[in-house]
């Protein structure tokens, strides 16, 4: 199953992502290149990422309530991988992950 998301929903997958990025304060090589690697895999464009800065948190959070459950799935994956792509899961990291989870209905991992 792939990925066919729309503009508005690459925007809030971006948002969220950008937000564990910059929990702790800083951007690593590893989280910086990961973003990368998203960037291209799910065809965000730059100016899709600059629009996705501007997105309201609760905003974003609906969008992706509203995503297919394997499209959520998806993106606890990349959450995850996002907050471990510099060696290391961050409190603050983790703490956005399961605001985001349980504001969309992602199931947690146990």
């Amino acid at each position: 199953m792939s990925l066919d998301l729309t503009k508005l929903e690459k925007k809030a997958v971006a948002k969220v992502l950008l937000d564990i990025v910059n929990a702790d304060g800083r951007v690593t090589v590893g989280e910086s290149s990961y973003f990368q690697q998203l960037q291209n895999v799910l065809g965000i464009s730059d100016s899709e990422i600059e629009e996705a800065k501007y997105m309201s948190v609760t905003g974003s959070l609906s969008i992706i309530k509203d995503l297919l459950p394997h499209e959520k799935a998806a993106l606890a994956i990349m959450m995850y991988e996002m907050i471990h792509a510099d060696g290391e899961a961050h409190k603050e990291e983790l703490k956005v992950f399961a605001v985001v989870c349980i504001a969309t209905d992602i199931p947690l991992p146990k």
